[in-house]
């Protein structure tokens, strides 16, 4: 699904402001939940990304490579919650790069219930 392509579909009457949060997640470290019911086709966070250049090697540090994400031919690193976005095989939630900006779009393909975690299928091949 694109971001534009969606437009007009999305709900955006939920409320404002701590709609999510970063909590533990058990086996997998630390994960974004629902701090409220998210609809359906609703935008749950819009964050920007930082694209790491190919040839930058001194950017691809063991702490920053945890939580990459794949952009495009390179890869990228989310602020906000955007690199907090645990895989699910089953997600609940999917990433939409923006076209022509730097910024992701996370949006929920399903309801999700208040303190649900919020998951998304990687873009590259799980390393575990």
């Amino acid at each position: 699904m694109s971001y534009t392509a969606l437009g007009k579909h999305l709900n955006v009457g939920y409320p404002r402001g701590g709609k999510v949060v970063v909590k533990s997640s058990p086996g997998k470290g630390r994960g974004v939940f629902a701090e409220f019911f998210i609809p359906v086709r609703s935008v749950i966070e819009v964050a920007p990304v930082i694209p790491i250049p190919a040839s930058d090697a001194a950017a691809r540090s063991a702490v920053l490579d945890e939580y990459k994400l794949a952009w495009g031919e390179q890869e990228a690193i989310g602020l906000g919650f955007a690199s907090m976005y645990n895989h699910s095989d089953k997600p609940n939630a999917e990433r939409v790069d923006v076209p022509g900006r730097t910024l992701v779009a996370y949006i929920a393909l399903r309801d999700i219930k208040a303190g649900e975690e919020i998951t998304v299928t990687y873009r590259c091949k799980p390393w575990w």
